[in-house]
This record gives structure tokens, C-alpha cells and sequence, in this order.
């Protein structure tokens, strides 16, 4: 599950990194708060779609 979550966020950390950014906090934080923040985004970009 954590190994999961530490996927998605190198994902996320690869885009933001090309954008100048660096995620490299969100592979130490718990992965409740690194699926909320999927959720999240998930959320904002079902309603950008819609």
C-alpha cells in the first residue's frame, strides 16, 4: 500500500520537478495525507471536466 503511494507521488514529483517544483515532501508524509491529496486533485479535475 505505502509502496503504492510512494509510486504515485514520484509520478506526481517527476511533472511537478519538470515545473520547477520539488515533491519530495509528500514521499515522507503519511499515506493517508498522500491519497487525500490524489483525491483531491481527482476531485478538482472531474470538476474542470464537467
Amino acid at each position: 500500500m505505502l509502496d503504492i503511494a510512494i509510486g504515485k507521488a514520484r509520478e506526481i514529483e517527476n511533472v511537478l520537478f519538470n515545473l520547477g517544483y520539488s515533491f519530495y515532501f509528500a514521499i515522507s508524509m503519511k499515506e493517508i495525507l498522500i491519497f487525500k491529496i490524489f483525491d483531491d486533485l481527482d476531485n478538482y479535475f472531474s470538476k474542470l471536466q464537467s
